[in-house]
């Protein structure tokens, strides 16, 4: 199902476990990683780095264990609770097992995947977008508005007040995309 507009926003602030999985892609990869670092967060009760709530699954280790999405999808805390799998890096290569992980008779742990700038006919894409029980959510790159936004709240968040002329020159200067 795909989230987007007011829907995304509130879901990503305040993420459920109804679903079995969330798909973020698109151009923007900073929003892609922003948004992911957050439901993961959410979800794991505010430590995106503890190995006993958080399971990263990047590239490079899945290299090293093909086997390791679908072990992580159905493992258990050591700690007790659910866990998260965050997928990065994620593309067409890992539908086959994605798509065991929302099919399957019992829900596993909530995957958050990362899926960089994925075409419509992207097979990942289309798993997530098509599957009652995962969710798909662009993240295309920032127009002025979005960027004041996220620099205000940046310096909110700090405690610094930001006149309208400083707010101006930076949001002028940022690139569309938040990695940057």
């Amino acid at each position: 199902m795909k989230l987007s507009g007011a829907g995304l926003e509130r879901w990503v602030a305040s993420p459920t476990r109804e679903s079995r999985a969330v798909l973020f892609y698109g151009p923007n990869e900073g929003l892609v990683r922003d948004r992911a670092r957050t439901v993961v967060g959410s979800l794991s009760g505010g430590n995106v780095d503890d190995p006993f709530s958080v399971s990263v699954c990047d590239q490079p280790a899945r290299n090293g264990n093909p086997a390791m999405l679908l072990d992580e999808a159905f493992s258990f805390s050591m700690m007790g609770g659910d866990k998260v799998v965050w997928v990065r890096d994620a593309g067409d290569s890992l539908v086959e097992e994605l798509s065991r992980v929302l099919q399957a008779e019992k829900p596993g742990n909530f995957v958050v995947v990362e899926g960089g700038d994925l075409a419509p006919r992207s097979k990942l894409r289309q798993l997530f977008e098509k599957d009652g029980s995962a969710l798909a959510a662009g993240c295309y790159l920032d127009d002025d508005r979005a960027l004041e936004t996220l620099v205000r709240g940046k310096f909110q968040s700090a405690g610094v007040r930001v006149n309208k002329s400083a707010l101006d020159v930076l949001v002028s200067r940022l690139g569309q995309d938040r990695l940057a």
